[in-house]
């Protein structure tokens, strides 16, 4: 058998394990840089894209990563007044001239104000977070949750809060959820309109080891 017969039969057999492998799910297309092997993406890319540059583009959204979703319809106008610690602020309900303290619904961060409380891992973190995300004078929306009470025992309203986005103020972010996925705060084992949402953002958060999952 000739040199160049061999390479042939090694080539051709070299393809036909290559070809195995991604039928029977081993090898990934998507992992080929993985392995060592170009991947020029796909052949519908703009001809400016260089290989593996992404060029796909997501809508605006109200928090860094966020998904943008519609904001319900029975979500009322309110502005910041201030933010207490990660699960409560004080807001200005439109049409009131009162200042009101909300609670997040379905969500519990650790604590950092709580009278005769120390200090709990991770409340630092969570409350500076939330402060980032509503500064003072922030436009939200308040959902309420028909299977909760108006407010908790201590006068509380309990809301789920909605950061509008900028390109349109009818869709947002559900701050209460990022809080849980970012691993800013815990999910409520109670049952509530939004449990299961929160329960997999949990899910997600502790299996990356994400905030305090990963620090506590």
């Amino acid at each position: 058998m000739s040199r160049r017969t061999r390479r042939i039969l090694l080539l051709l057999g070299a393809l036909a394990v290559l070809a195995i492998a991604v039928l029977t799910g081993v090898l990934r297309l998507d992992r080929l840089p993985d392995y060592g092997i170009p991947d020029y993406g796909d052949v519908d890319s703009p001809a400016s894209a260089s290989p593996g540059e992404a060029t796909t583009s997501t809508p605006g959204s109200a928090l860094p990563g966020g998904a943008v979703t519609a904001i319900p319809s029975a979500a009322e106008s309110a502005t910041i007044v201030r933010v207490v610690d990660g699960d409560t602020v004080v807001v200005r309900r439109a049409g009131r001239g009162s200042q009101e303290t909300v609670r997040l619904a379905g969500i519990d961060t650790p604590e950092t104000v709580k009278p005769n409380s120390p200090v709990e891992c991770w409340g630092p973190e969570a409350s500076a977070h939330t402060k980032a995300l509503l500064p003072a004078g922030s436009a939200v929306r308040l959902e309420p949750d028909p299977t909760q009470g108006d407010a908790d025992r201590y006068g509380r309203l309990l809301r789920y809060l909605w950061l509008p986005s900028s390109a349109d103020a009818s869709s947002g972010s559900l701050v209460n959820e990022a809080l849980v996925r970012e691993g800013f705060a815990e999910a409520y084992r109670d049952r509530h309109a939004r449990w299961q949402e929160f329960q997999d953002a949990q899910s997600a958060a502790r299996s990356e080891r994400l905030g305090l999952w990963g620090a506590c």
